[in-house]
């Protein structure tokens, strides 16, 4: 049986096509809201973060393509280091982070960016500063158009007030030359 929306993960491995309501991210899965309950009762999964599926569905590609495995030593990442801005497995945190003060919970830091709407907000910000941006280099094309019409137009009358001043010079001079005593025969 085909569905379009995604499946709750553990109906699915049920061989059963339900969509799901929510998303865990522990488990990287989605939840019907039967098994969303399920998954909130048990002792093992209810600290698990978990939004609506339709959240999860609006966050952006980079937000959702973080690695859940330390590449050093192939353990689940446990906590985040917020001095050196990296995520730490339980052997990073004895080795390399051991007297780092700022350390989160991963579960807390991945689920507090994943469900916030900052993230959204701050997209939204990005592309609205985007459009700002083009219709900003659109108008300054405008008007650098504009300016070059102008100047076109400016330097044609400056020629024809040229040319109207020189015609009235000429006509003088020739009035002054045939008016001139010395110069008539």
């Amino acid at each position: 049986m085909a569905c379009n929306s995604p499946l709750c993960g553990i109906c699915d491995s049920k061989q059963k096509c339900v969509p799901s309501t929510a998303w865990c991210f522990e488990c990287n899965a989605g939840l019907c809201g039967e098994c969303k309950e399920l998954h909130i009762l048990n002792k093992a999964s209810k600290s698990h973060g978990i939004i609506p599926v339709n959240e999860f569905q609006k966050l952006p590609v980079s937000v959702l393509q973080h690695e859940e495995t330390c590449k050093s030593h192939g353990d689940r990442y446990q906590a985040f280091c917020d001095k050196h801005e990296c995520s730490c497995c339980s052997k990073c945190l004895i080795e390399d982070h051991k007297n780092c003060k700022d350390l989160t919970d991963i579960k807390d830091v991945v689920c507090m960016i994943k469900s916030s709407n900052m993230m959204l907000e701050i997209e939204n910000s990005m592309r609205e500063v985007t459009a700002d941006l083009k219709r900003i280099q659109k108008n300054r094309a405008g008007n650098l158009s504009s300016l070059k019409l102008q100047r076109q137009a400016i330097k044609k009358e400056i020629q024809k007030a040229r040319h109207v001043v020189n015609n009235h010079f000429d006509r003088l001079e020739r009035t002054f030359i045939e008016r001139t005593p010395y110069n008539r025969k």
